[in-house]
């Protein structure tokens, strides 16, 4: 897993404005600084092991799922291929462009897959059902 994957998904999840909603520090909007910012201030986020952790139900299974760590998300977001395949064919995104895609039906925008992926299985699960 890259540090840019994971210091996109603690930006989206864990930064408010410009800042962290931890510990309240005034963080960049760097990506570099992010990511440092939580390896060294709390890297029981990144590890899974905080009791701050976002957690949500899959939406398919019910299992209870955890932001933190990103592989066994990933591994269990890949067990359902119907989850790729309700968000990016039915009504819910715009691709925007090559790699920018809009929520449908909050309008929020995102330039990665795993984040509209994320935004799906966390803001929208009834779209699931």
């Amino acid at each position: 897993m890259s540090w840019a994957c994971i210091a996109r998904v603690l930006a989206e999840y864990y930064v408010e404005g410009n800042k962290c909603k931890l510990c309240g520090e005034k963080l960049s909007f760097k990506l570099t600084r992010i990511y440092k910012h939580f390896r060294q201030s709390h890297p029981e986020v990144i590890e899974g092991k905080s009791r701050e952790i976002v957690t949500f139900n899959c939406p398919i299974c019910g299992d209870r799922l955890t932001l933190f760590p990103l592989q066994p998300l990933l591994e269990h977001i890949s067990r359902h291929p119907i989850i790729r395949q309700t968000i990016f064919s039915s009504k819910c995104v715009e691709k925007v462009f090559s790699n920018l895609y809009k929520c449908k039906l909050c309008r929020a925008y995102y330039d990665d897959e795993l984040l509209i992926i994320l935004h799906f299985l966390i803001k929208h699960p009834e779209v699931f059902s």
